[in-house]
């Protein structure tokens, strides 16, 4: 799976990890709120126990004000820690982001709080403090499957685009202080419509696209019948073959399939 450069996750947006984090955030409030609710129930039991008969009405009328003040203020904040649950969730509708760098974290990173510095540092592949223009490429997903459809004529002219932009000094390669600068004044990167930018190996992708979306870690070996699963397994099970068959090919001293025609002698020669 690809590496992730850690200085770029300022906030976790993992929807599992944070909404079991809500949910016990909720659960919490509850038990607190109902632990509140229940002891003047029981103090004002208690009282009523001791006072003598003609002070019982009272003492009911006011168990039942505090119990109904008690159980209304439980009802609120129950009602806005749940929207505060919402609100966080709303960050994982990819359908209404239009900035393509935002919708690339959401998908490619799982990542909804990010600043400019963070995402350069990501995509700095090799942590040269630059961004060559083979980082770029592989950043927007130019050489994935799903861009097979792409010449290369289109490629050359989306990276002339990007490098119009943020290389104004034409340099060849996206300087980390120029990205700063012209992020500050509000540039950004254009949405070519080529994808959210799939730059991981086929493990990362299989896992960040399929695995987390469908199955998640209490997944079993049977679980996995999708259609992905199985695409996924077949395209293991073919580099493992292509392993398998590079090594045999090392310990051959000659790989008689590699000699041209021509220098082999016919049949008839030997």
């Amino acid at each position: 799976m690809e590496p992730h450069n850690f200085l770029a996750l300022r906030f976790p947006s993992n929807s599992r990890i944070r909404n079991c984090a809500c949910c016990a955030l909720v659960c919490a409030l509850v038990c607190i709120i109902h632990w509140s609710v229940l002891s003047p129930e029981h103090k004002a039991r208690s009282r009523q126990q001791t006072l003598p008969p003609h002070n019982s009405f009272n003492c009911r009328a006011s168990l039942r004000d505090s119990c109904g003040s008690n159980m209304i203020a439980l009802l609120v904040a129950f009602l806005a820690v749940t929207r505060l649950c919402l609100a966080h969730g709303s960050h994982e509708n990819i359908g209404d982001v239009k900035d393509w760098a935002t919708r690339h974290m959401l998908e490619e990173h799982h990542i909804s709080n990010f600043d400019p510095g963070s995402f350069f540092l990501l995509h700095d592949y090799d942590n040269s403090g630059v961004w060559t223009v083979e980082e770029v490429r592989r950043t927007y997903g130019l050489d994935d499957s799903s861009n097979a459809s792409l010449t290369e004529e289109r490629k050359q002219q989306i990276l002339k685009e990007i490098f119009s932009i943020f290389d104004p000094q034409k340099t060849g390669v996206i300087s980390q202080h120029e990205w700063m600068r012209l992020s500050r004044e509000g540039k950004k990167l254009p949405d070519f419509g080529t994808g959210p930018g799939h730059h991981g190996d086929l493990e990362y992708e299989y896992e960040i696209h399929h695995f987390e979306k469908y199955h998640g870690d209490g997944a079993t070996e049977e679980d996995l019948t999708h259609p992905e699963d199985i695409e996924h397994f077949r395209q293991h099970d073919h580099a493992e073959d292509a392993q398998i068959r590079l090594a045999n090919l090392q310990k051959m001293p000659i790989v008689e399939a590699n000699i041209p025609v021509k220098f082999l002698k016919s049949p008839s020669a030997r």
